[in-house]
């Protein structure tokens, strides 16, 4: 039987601030507030089922743990990726972890914040050696502080606890952005070129064109990783010597047509020497499906294994960091490709810093300015050459 509201129980009202709304439990009487009156009716409807459904919490015994896992369930329908889901979840149980699971959410002061950053700054990394990065610790507080606001927005917790001036956290330690130079990219490409083994599992010259052609692709277009081992032959328009992005390849090894962003979904031209070399590839790709006909996987991938399955990234590093090893040149990631399409087309200037952003897909010009912001020496020295240009200068003191 439904319970019975008492009188002027569920009557939303207009208040100074916006709207408000009021109910009871347990012989208390709840207060909803908010600027916009559907979103109070909302809140209110939500409290009243969950008292229905006798799985309503009191605002003053809500913990740490109900709290993160609400904001993560909150959070989830507006985040397009796994990995990102994966990434929110993993900092939600730090904050779990770290600040108790049974943790009342009211009894949270800005020393317990604070002392949470110093325990989450000795915890060990997900991999290698050594504690958490910094620029993690960053990245968790960060939600954290999102949670907390949103506790304060629901009335959840008394007052402001986490923000700036209100907690220290450690400066960045990412420092600038990995890049190849021009010379080192070369090398690279040069090197693949040879007849050198990265893996003993497939053909040596089918892993060889294949690396030798995303390398290619990755540094003349910036794509990401999965969007790159994504790629089908039906992406790619040989008239137009374009290539359209709809989905890539996961950690997972799982085909998503869920990119980072709506800007993702982008069409991107290639030079049409890069062209040729494409197509002499899919003639090389085209002689394993006819080998192994009804064998070959009908996943129509450009990037592959040779049977046409799924390519999985891992694999893909392996490859890659071998590739290094065999051309000397340091140790470093391939998302630094996309960074080095970046610095290329800005040491060249004849790219413009919108273009850039479209192509590789950043939602905003701000976000592509706070990733590529760094000058380089090059950029430096013909910068001090302009300037040098337009000044009087004389040798003679």
């Amino acid at each position: 039987m439904a319970r019975r509201r008492s009188k002027g129980e569920g009557t939303i009202y207009q208040t100074k601030k916006g709207y408000a709304a009021q109910y009871n439990y347990n012989g208390k009487r709840y207060t909803i507030s908010g600027k916009v009156k559907n979103d109070v009716r909302k809140k209110l409807n939500e409290a009243l089922n969950q008292i229905e459904k006798g799985t309503f919490v009191e605002f003053g015994k809500i913990t740490v743990g109900v709290w993160c896992r609400e904001w993560l369930k909150q959070k989830k329908p507006f985040i397009r990726e796994q990995g990102t889901y994966n990434t929110y979840k993993w900092r939600t149980d730090r904050i779990i972890e770290g600040l108790g699971e049974d943790t009342l959410l009211k009894k949270i002061r800005p020393l317990d914040v604070q002392n949470f950053i110093g325990w989450l700054m000795e915890q060990p990394k997900k991999r290698g050696e050594g504690t958490i990065k910094k620029t993690t610790v960053r990245e968790v507080y960060t939600t954290l502080n999102s949670i907390l606001r949103s506790a304060l927005i629901n009335d959840l917790i008394p007052k402001q606890i986490s923000g700036k001036g209100f907690i220290t956290i450690p400066k960045s330690d990412t420092g600038k952005v990995g890049t190849l130079s021009i010379e080192e990219l070369n090398q690279l490409l040069d090197t693949i070129k040879k007849p050198i083994i990265l893996t003993s599992k497939y053909n040596s010259e089918y892993v060889r064109k294949l690396m030798y052609i995303a390398l290619v692709i990755e540094t003349a277009t910036g794509m990401r990783i999965g969007e790159l081992l994504g790629l089908r032959w039906n992406d790619y328009d040989s008239k137009k010597r374009t290539f359209k992005l709809s989905q890539q390849l996961t950690n997972a090894g799982t085909i998503s047509s869920d990119l980072k962003s709506a800007s993702s979904y982008r069409e991107l031209v290639i030079d049409e020497q890069i062209a040729k070399i494409i197509e002499s590839y899919k003639v090389h790709q085209n002689e394993s499906k006819l080998f192994l006909g009804e064998l070959y996987k009908k996943h129509n991938l450009i990037f592959c294994k040779q049977d046409g399955e799924r390519l999985w990234q891992r694999t893909f590093y392996g490859w890659y960091k071998k590739l290094l090893l065999a051309a000397g040149i340091k140790n470093i990631n391939f998302h630094a490709l996309r960074h080095t399409f970046v610095t290329l087309g800005l040491e060249e200037g004849i790219i413009s810093h919108k273009t850039l952003q479209e192509m590789t897909g950043h939602s905003s010009i701000k976000t592509f300015y706070d990733i590529y912001s760094h000058v380089t020496p090059k950029m430096q020295s013909e910068a001090a050459g302009v300037i040098a240009k337009r000044i009087n200068l004389n040798d003679k003191q």
